[in-house]
């Protein structure tokens, strides 16, 4: 992979601030106007639960929940979404994000 994230890329990693046994998740990495930086989204195939949740807390923020599939991202296996309410950003410097973020 490299020494940092790159644009527009997607990487499998497990994120250290969720519970410990939960599954590695997909997260796409789109950088910021500062190369330094990075924004990383999360994507999960909890569709419904997401867009019930901003439904019930927020309807505006429903419009930033990404439905993408197969078509969009060929290594997804079912409906997924990138939730783009709530990003990680983080430095493009893997061993910050490594330790920050988890193992991937």
């Amino acid at each position: 992979m490299g020494d940092s994230f790159e644009n527009e890329k997607v990487y499998l990693f497990r994120n250290k601030n969720y519970d410990k046994n939960a599954p590695a998740h997909f997260h796409i990495a789109l950088k910021t106007n500062q190369d330094e930086y990075l924004v990383l989204s999360m994507i999960t195939s909890q569709v419904e639960k997401r867009i019930r949740y901003y439904t019930l807390t927020n309807k505006s923020l429903v419009k930033s929940v990404i439905v993408i599939d197969s078509n969009d991202i060929d290594i997804l296996e079912k409906e997924s979404c990138i939730d783009c309410n709530e990003p990680i950003y983080s430095t493009k410097v893997r061993d910050e994000i490594k330790n920050s973020l988890g193992e991937w």
